[in-house]
């Protein structure tokens, strides 16, 4: 059986499997994924393919502020908003 039949035989039977042999069959990937990541850093370590620290900071800033931006135009289309008076009367106590 080539790779191409083996695939479609486990997509078409998985619904059929219980729980513990999905359970192993998932754990099993899990650790394959974890260490073909572990290998391609090791890899990229070695080949000098690292990302510096400012870089990855500015990309979690990035993310960040992306959701928290996508979290605010949600809230604006649900109606969620305070007046201008509203957010001054609740921060004019906060120092």
């Amino acid at each position: 059986m080539n790779i191409t039949e083996k695939r479609e035989f486990i997509h078409s039977h998985l619904h059929q499997v219980k729980e513990p042999v999905l359970n192993d069959i998932y754990e099993k990937m899990l650790a394959l994924f974890k260490e073909a990541m572990l290998d391609e850093s090791e890899e990229d370590i070695k080949n000098g393919n690292v990302i510096s620290h400012q870089s990855l900071k500015q990309e979690v800033l990035k993310e960040k502020l992306t959701a928290r931006a996508e979290k605010s135009e949600e809230d604006i289309l649900a109606g969620r908003v305070f007046t201008r008076a509203e957010v001054e009367n609740r921060t004019s106590g906060a120092v």
